[in-house]
């Protein structure tokens, strides 16, 4: 059936598909369960364990100016403590998650995810939320400098 189809068409789909489930929030009970959806059907990003490979840990925000760094800052993530860089530099066994293209139905599955879970998601870190703000605040001075150069 897809034979057929050029790059195009398959962007063209993926595109389709991305503006129809568009701020949708379609309940899961599995991913629920699992805690990898909230009750609001959010999906929840877990940041602990061994990370994809070349990435930087969750919260590191770099700054470019004309394609150069300018400065590096670090937002503080509460499930990024247990963050863990990826020793691979190649596709090798253990560089991704073993979960990934398994039966999520199937009786005898085990865990879904074999990172650890953050401890609480229903709470607000009242603590984070200003470091958050400062990166934001630098984020939108950057902007105003763009606009002005």
């Amino acid at each position: 059936m897809c034979k057929g189809f050029t790059a195009y068409d398959f962007t063209m789909i993926k595109q389709n598909l991305l503006a129809f489930f568009q701020d949708r929030h379609v309940k899961v009970s599995l991913f629920i369960q699992e805690k990898i959806q909230s009750l609001d059907g959010t999906l929840n990003i877990f940041y602990t364990g061994i990370g994809p490979i070349f990435s930087q840990k969750p919260g590191k925000v770099t700054y470019y100016n004309k394609g150069k760094v300018r400065e590096t800052d670090e937002l503080t993530i509460e499930s990024a403590e247990e963050y863990e860089k990826n020793p691979f530099t190649k596709r090798l066994q253990g560089a991704t998650d073993e979960c990934l293209g398994m039966n999520m139905y199937a009786e005898n599955r085990g865990a879904l995810c074999s990172r650890p879970k953050p401890k609480d998601d229903s709470k607000e870190d009242e603590g984070h939320k200003p470091v958050a703000k400062k990166a934001i605040e630098k984020i939108e001075e950057t902007k105003d400098d763009q606009k002005y150069s």
